[in-house]
């Protein structure tokens, strides 16, 4: 690939979108790599003991530190990225980094309905089929009777299995809470629960497989269902290259969110309020189940706070403003070189 790209010659820069390929800096043109975060460096146990393997995983990690360490400019979502990872771990000279932030995930338009007397329970009806369709996915139970709605309630937690994703203090959480406070609320997750050994031992003492349900494989509707029709969204993610999109997929949606307390979504969150009622410490298993609580306990109340906080701060952000700054930083990666 490298080689045919050199004989493009009236190319003026070339783009990577991650940090696997090494080979990207064999161009002899301006480079931009994105890269979005490079989590094992702060969970390198975990992924160490991930499948496929240690020696791939390894492998993987070293073909991202050569890519990044023989690159020329590089793009990232977020400052806590650029310094943390690329300036402190990578020596990389802060000039040659540009943060391009995630536009807001919007996710209304595939549900939303108009037209009738009543479009916001028109809207739920039509999220409720897709709800079905999607709990007939479920992967851990194949008998889910249980039906939701927003009399009955459930948590939502779209994610893979991963270290980082935290799965395991989510499920204390909502164990710890079943068991001292007779929460009433299902948990929904997506991913396959099979692929953590810790997760599928912890489902499995506990008898969670009738209140927790993990679906895969969901469309862009039935993944809007799941925001609109959840009491509350759920990420306690603890490292992410960007601020999760659980805040604006759920919200724009109509559902409130509570999140891991993690610098990323600091940088987005700058409201104090909003902040206050928003983030938990992912790593207190206890700290989580009281911020879900809170959250249950006044949704009204976290919703209007949070959507205004949306509406005014972070819902305008199109998917086409973040890439014409990305063009932005491949025309300034063009220039910069031609002016040496």
């Amino acid at each position: 690939m490298s080689q045919a790209a050199n004989k493009y010659r009236h190319v003026k820069a070339w783009y990577a979108p991650a940090a696997f390929w090494p080979e990207f800096n064999q161009i002899k043109a301006p480079r931009l790599m994105c890269v979005p975060d490079a989590v094992p460096i702060h969970f390198s146990v975990a992924f160490a003991t991930e499948e496929p393997s240690p020696d791939r995983r390894l492998q993987d990690f070293r073909r991202i530190q050569d890519a990044i360490e023989g690159g020329d400019k590089f793009v990232t979502y977020s400052q806590d990225v650029k310094e943390r990872t690329l300036v402190h771990h990578f020596h990389v000279d802060p000039s040659r980094v540009t943060v391009v932030r995630h536009g807001a995930n919007r996710l209304e338009h595939l549900i939303k309905v108009s037209g009738f007397v009543d479009n916001e329970e028109a809207t739920d009806i039509l999220s409720a089929m897709h709800l079905w369709t999607a709990l007939a996915k479920a992967v851990n139970n194949t008998k889910a009777v249980w039906y939701t709605s927003r009399d009955t309630g459930f948590l939502f937690y779209a994610s893979q299995i991963r270290p980082n994703k935290n799965v395991m203090t989510l499920l204390k959480a909502y164990h710890f809470l079943r068991r001292t406070k007779n929460l009433p609320y299902k948990l929904l997750m997506t991913g396959e629960w099979r692929e953590s050994a810790d997760v599928k031992s912890f489902m499995d003492e506990m008898n969670l497989h009738e209140d927790v349900l993990f679906v895969r494989g969901l469309s862009e509707k039935e993944l809007a269902a799941c925001y609109r029709l959840a009491t509350l969204a759920v990420n306690p993610s603890l490292a992410e290259g960007g601020m999760p999109f659980t805040f604006t997929e759920s919200l724009s949606v109509g559902t409130p969110v509570v999140m891991a307390d993690i610098a990323v979504s600091r940088e987005i969150i700058d409201d104090a309020a909003v902040a206050d009622r928003t983030f938990f410490d992912g790593f207190d298993y206890k700290d989580v189940a009281r911020v879900i609580r809170e959250a249950l306990d006044d949704v009204d109340g976290l919703r209007a706070l949070q959507r205004e906080f949306y509406d005014s701060k972070l819902s305008s952000r199109s998917w086409r403003q973040v890439v014409g700054e990305y063009i932005d930083a491949l025309e300034s990666c063009a220039s910069s070189a031609g002016a040496k």
